[in-house]
């Protein structure tokens, strides 16, 4: 196992942090002494956790009261129901507060090996319940403030007659999702149930894509965030020499700009971008062919092809118009 302190560590850090970025007085937290393995440890392990949970309550009341009603979660609760649920464990009856005084008692006793015992089984869930917290607010964070949205892009493949394949997948694994983090399984939902139903939707938009790109090229096509450009001069002197287009190597485009509020949100994804090519080498018809699930970054990802230079397909030795499709990664990283 590994040395309690540095497990509680953390814990101390994670409420400073907060603390700071609400703007809230500072916490008086214990120095951390140089203790040996019996009585000091203990007693410093106790020091700890009063800080922790002392910590946390004013977490739950301040931070619950900059965010206010802006969300409730899909079960109802407001954030400052569910950090009182899951990140003020000795109110919600998560750490045994007999356990804590017993560990007192022993200490008071003199019995210094009762109190170890008891010290370990309580810092054992203490952790647990730090790890539930951190689970808790990266949900509330990506999820319920600023969620993704993929309700446009289903609307637009059924505006098109395109059939979503694995609805009924995708179905089934959000509400799997959510009954998880209904029943306070954040960390469930996040690790094991999340990646599934973004792996379903990545599937489906895939299957999707050769149909959306044909169609692109008729009347009664309806784009996602589409955007229709000008023929663009001067045209293209040459064609990318394939029945496919091609970014033009001689025109380097703009670099990719990050939304600032997208940012701010830490708004992150992929778009797969379906663009029709004249003949004259310009993006004419740009829509999204997969979503982020985040409007920002999609209409961003559109705005960034359309400013693109591209070579036109080419057939018969003669320049055609054509499809292709562009994917557009959003990281925290991009300048």
């Amino acid at each position: 196992m590994k040395d309690p302190i540095r497990r509680l560590l953390p814990l101390l850090v994670f409420a400073a942090a907060i603390a700071h970025a609400q703007a809230m007085p500072p916490l008086l937290l214990p120095a951390m002494p140089v203790v040996s393995p019996d009585r000091g440890r203990i007693e410093a392990l106790l020091a700890i956790i009063d800080a922790y949970e002392h910590s946390l309550g004013v977490i739950r009341d301040r931070y619950a009261q900059s965010v206010g009603s802006v969300g409730i979660d899909p079960a109802g609760r407001s954030l400052a129901q569910e950090l009182s649920l899951y990140c003020h464990p000795l109110a919600a009856g998560r750490i045994d507060a007999s356990l804590r005084a017993a560990v007192g008692t022993a200490l008071g006793k003199g019995d210094v090996a009762a109190a170890d015992r008891g010290m370990q089984r309580l810092v054992e869930r203490v952790s647990s319940d730090w790890d539930q917290c951190q689970a808790l607010l990266e949900y509330w964070d990506r999820f319920v403030l600023a969620g993704p949205d993929f309700r446009p892009y289903e609307a637009m493949l059924a505006a098109n007659g395109v059939t979503y394949g694995g609805g009924a997948q995708i179905a089934a694994l959000q509400s799997q999702f959510e009954a998880a983090v209904a029943a306070g399984r954040f960390r469930e939902g996040l690790t094991q149930i999340w990646p599934r139903l973004l792996a379903a939707r990545d599937a489906a938009a895939a299957a999707a894509a050769p149909t959306l790109l044909a169609r692109a090229l008729h009347g009664g096509f309806h784009g996602l965030y589409e955007t229709q450009t000008a023929e663009c001069p001067p045209p293209a002197t040459r064609t990318s020499g394939t029945p496919h287009p091609a970014l033009d190597p001689l025109h380097r485009p703009e670099p990719l700009v990050y939304p600032a509020q997208a940012s701010r949100l830490s708004e992150t994804g992929a778009v797969r971008v379906g663009f029709v090519v004249s003949s004259l080498g310009c993006a004419r018809r740009i829509f999204v062919l997969q979503s982020s699930g985040y409007e920002l970054l999609d209409r961003a990802a559109v705005g960034y092809v359309a400013q693109g230079r591209y070579l036109p397909a080419e057939l018969d030795g003669h320049a055609v118009e054509a499809t292709t499709e562009q994917t557009v990664q959003f990281t925290l990283s991009n300048p």
